[in-house]
């Protein structure tokens, strides 16, 4: 379904309908209900001041009253649309965030697989509700304090103009933001609420597993946090909070659809693993499974040359989200172009050298917010802004042409050299790391510096006030020290005579007892109150002035904080477009068009990590679109290449939606807004559903919601699919695909690009004559042995040569001969009979011999205890 709002694209959204893909159901609906998958146009007005009409008004108009009224409160123009109601739920779960809204007009209910949201400023939340443009926003009250901001601006810019009649509006349209206890948004209890909703076109009667089958054809149940806001949302609209004019069948889901942000290529996290785009390899030991992750062979693993961890956080975030804004991916082309000519070599090498000094800045400031900034955290403050001094010098210096360079020349401003100069001349870090405290240069603060110079001379005046001090003692005080203690001041310390040891009477005249430890006794004189009203806690005083000027500094440096949050917005992706430019460079890769008309070609092209771990590499052409076939059908021999060949077209085109060259001779990709995969079923226990049914689901997500600049790569469909009733196994599965391939080519030049392969060597006579369809095959060269060439040729495979991989991979001799032996046997359609056994053979050998010597025995001449040792030796 495609939503769009007046003057701009809103949302892109692909329908899944009704069509039901479980397997005893799966041929009928294919055959039969290929239209019930259909796309509708709903068009939504963007004018934010007709949001707030009254319920009776914007939901429907259905009373004769509301159609005949000349109200100003309720009238509209008389072609113009009304804004459509939408009710949107948000939930975060670490990184992720999963959503879910509520068309209250089409009662449609859409929802937003997880995506990591690492950006400080929430791009992916600010797109959404830009794009969704709410009426209501539902989020569990444990929502971070960032988020709820986001949400509560949102709310406050859009609250009902003075001109609106609010008498006539519900109150929950009259604030946004609503927050629900989070026991609302349950797991269980939402995956509960979205298997037990009652669609229209959903086969009736199904038990609780047959709920649960039909669902997961839907919903990926393994978003969780699209699954909590989507039954939370479920619940909120349940409990009527639009006030009574909301009639049951305003609350009855209707459809589900998968919503697909704007620009953003869908691509779940099934297809992540299938491509191997990330590849997280944890440490064996359960002690370190938390902290011991690391990436292992994997596209972004290869990619990720970045120098700054923050470089790394947002590539990440790329791979993530795949864009097919062509402006954007220009811009990224531009720039990696750039950085792999020779002659910018040096200024690459340059601007590496200081992003590895950027640091993570939000922490940082967020501790500054508090006071609790450590020397560690000023270091790496001072030395993000000083190397972004030299990235931003470096920039300004160069071609202007480059938007990176021009979005850091106007960012990265005077405000830095103010920050750095600052730190520069404030901070004394040689001093702060003796003393473990924030220490001020000389010459900062005058006040400052006098203490400083008081505390420092203290030693000298403090020894000869104790000389005057001893000179007024008794003659049997032979020595005495004046010590300063933080919070009692300046104490005379004199060690305990023997006297006072034995008759514990510490009285000393003009003098007051203060406290004995270890043997010395420590008093007050005149001389010591002198000295506290004359230099006080001196100490104290200037930790008190260290920590004034500290917070003085915090301060200014948080009043242009928004240029070191640009810094580390520009730096990580000056960092990403280098990293990008340097495995290009590394692997010869070459810079792909980006094109509109739906046409792939790709001359020569290669696997990105097939490469890497063979010798020799045979590249391949891929065409698809234009005047070309959009509907690949690959057949071949085992280990021919044919996995490979499928996920090099994806990786290629993947790596085109971020932003990257590719590895291939020549290359022209269409913009793409999803790509699915059906080639990895990763079962699992907690997840509850066979491998072939997993299969299934990920094939009903691209026969639901592949549009004509969707890319499908289907590996081995129907593989292991069991039989039915008189019907062959290889016969169901084949039944399966054909029903699926006929569903794409009825949608004729809208159909996906698709590449698929295949063992069912038939299907080419279920095509003879198609346009849309061309088979291709592994070349190889079959003599005695079996090569392969792994060159594409057009045609089909006459034969899977499955015995010839079993016997490379190892498997006996015999156990091939007797594979080949049942083979030709299904073929001709006869009993599989039992294999003869050697060991029956044996035993009956055995038993013929012992037959034959008894027939020859004779008891009266042969001797017995010979014919008994020989039937024990046979046995």
């Amino acid at each position: 379904m495609s939503l769009e709002g007046g003057g701009e694209g809103i949302l892109d959204l692909a329908t899944p309908g009704c069509a039901f893909f479980e397997f005893s159901y799966f041929i009928l609906l294919l055959l039969n209900d290929q239209n019930s998958l259909f796309f509708t146009r709903i068009n939504a007005m963007s004018n934010s001041d007709k949001k707030y009409l009254s319920i009776s008004d914007s939901l429907r108009n259905n009373t004769s009253n509301s159609k005949e009224s000349n109200n100003a409160d309720f009238s509209t123009e008389a072609d113009e649309d009304v804004t459509s109601l939408v009710v949107l739920s948000v939930i975060f779960q670490g990184h992720k965030m999963g959503a879910a809204y509520y068309d209250l007009d089409k009662c449609h209910l859409h929802l937003l697989p997880d995506h990591v949201e690492t950006s400080a400023s929430y791009s992916i939340l600010r797109l959404l509700l830009k794009q969704a443009e709410p009426c209501a926003i539902v989020t569990s009250c444990r929502t971070d304090e960032n988020i709820l901001s986001i949400l509560k601006q949102i709310n406050n810019v859009s609250r009902p103009s003075e001109s609106t009649n609010i008498s006539f509006m519900s109150p929950p349209l009259q604030d946004k933001l609503h927050l629900l206890p989070g026991i609302d948004f349950a797991l269980e209890a939402c995956r509960h609420r979205l298997q037990n909703l009652d669609l229209p076109n959903m086969p009736k009667n199904m038990n609780d597993v047959e709920r649960k089958i039909y669902f997961s054809s839907l919903i990926d149940f393994t978003n969780m946090c699209m699954v909590k806001a989507a039954g939370g949302l479920l619940k909120f609209i349940n409990n009527s909070p639009f006030g009574p004019c909301l009639d049951m069948e305003s609350k009855r889901v209707s459809s589900i659809s998968t919503l697909t942000l704007k620009n953003v290529v869908q691509i779940d996290e099934n297809s992540f693993r299938a491509l191997q785009i990330f590849q997280e390899e944890r440490h064996p030991s359960v002690y370190k499974s938390s902290s011991g992750i690391k990436e292992g062979l994997s596209l972004y693993g290869i990619c990720n040359k970045c120098k700054s961890a923050i470089g790394k956080k947002e590539l990440k975030r790329w791979f993530l989200l795949p864009s097919n804004d062509p402006t954007l991916l220009k811009e990224r082309q531009a720039a990696v172009k750039y950085f792999i000519s020779s002659k910018n070599a040096d200024v690459m090498s340059t601007l590496q050298g200081s992003l590895k000094h950027i640091k993570f800045l939000p922490r940082i400031i967020s501790r500054m917010k508090t006071a609790q900034a450590s020397m560690n955290d000023w270091q790496s403050l001072y030395k993000t802004v000083y190397h972004a001094m030299l990235i931003g010098e470096i920039c300004r210096s160069r071609s202007s042409s480059l938007e990176i360079f021009n979005q850091i020349s106007v960012t990265f401003s005077s405000d830095l050299f103010r920050i750095a100069s600052l730190l520069n001349k404030i901070i004394d870090f040689e001093e702060y790391a003796k003393q473990n405290h924030f220490v001020v240069k000389p010459g900062v603060d005058s006040e400052l510096d006098k203490m400083k110079r008081t505390y420092n001379g203290l030693p000298d005046f403090m020894t000869q006030v104790a000389y005057q001090e001893l000179q007024d003692l008794h003659p049997d005080i032979q020595q005495c020290s004046v010590i300063y203690l933080p919070q009692l001041g300046y104490l005379l310390a004199i060690p305990a005579t023997d006297e006072m040891k034995e008759t514990k009477n510490y009285s000393i005249p003009n003098l007051r007892f203060m406290f004995i430890v270890n043997d010395i006794v420590h008093y007050k004189s005149s001389n010591t109150k002198k000295l506290d009203a004359l230099l006080g806690d001196t100490l104290c005083d200037i930790y008190d002035k260290e920590t004034q000027i500290m917070h003085k500094l915090q301060d200014i440096i948080l009043e242009m904080k928004e240029v070191l949050v640009g810094v580390m917005e520009y730096a990580s992706k000056l960092d990403c477009l280098i990293a990008l430019a340097a495995v290009a460079k590394e692997n010869n890769w070459v810079q792909p068009e980006i094109s509109n008309d739906g046409e792939l070609t790709v001359i020569k092209g290669r696997h990105p990590l097939q490469e890497m771990c063979v010798t020799s590499f045979v590249a391949n052409d891929t065409y698809s679109g234009g005047y070309e076939s959009r509907i690949k059908i690959l057949t071949g021999p085992n280990s021919s290449g044919k996995s490979i060949y499928l996920t090099q077209v994806a990786l290629i085109t993947y790596l085109a939606h971020i932003g990257s060259f590719v590895p291939a001779q020549k290359a022209k990709i269409p913009t793409i807004d999803k790509i699915f995969t059906c080639m990895y079923a990763a079962e699992s226990v907690s997840v509850n559903l066979s491998g072939f049914l997993i299969s299934l689901n990920q094939f009903s997500d691209a026969l639901n919601n592949a549009t004509g600049h969707s890319l499908v790569i289907v590996d081995e469909f129907g593989k292991d699919t069991e039989s039915v009733k008189n019907v062959h196994i290889s016969e169901s599965g084949l039944a399966l695909l054909i029903a699926s391939l006929n569903f794409w080519i009825q949608k004729g030049s809208t159909s996906p690009h698709i590449f698929l392969a295949t063992h069912f060597l038939s299907l080419n006579s279920f095509f003879p004559v198609c346009p849309l369809i061309k088979f291709q095959t592994m070349d190889i060269i079959e003599n005695e042995d079996l090569v392969f060439l792994y060159q594409l040729v057009e045609g089909v495979a006459t034969s899977s040569f499955a015995s010839f991989a079993a016997l490379k991979a190892g498997l006996p001799e015999k156990v091939v001969r007797r594979n080949l032996q049942i083979s030709e046997t299904l073929k001709a359609r006869e009993p599989v009979l039992p294999e003869e056994s050697s060991w029956v053979h044996g035993r009956l050998k055995k038993y013929s011999d012992i037959f034959e010597k008894f027939s020859s025995l004779d008891i009266e001449v042969d001797n017995l205890q010979e014919f008994l040792a020989f039937v024990k030796e046979k046995a």
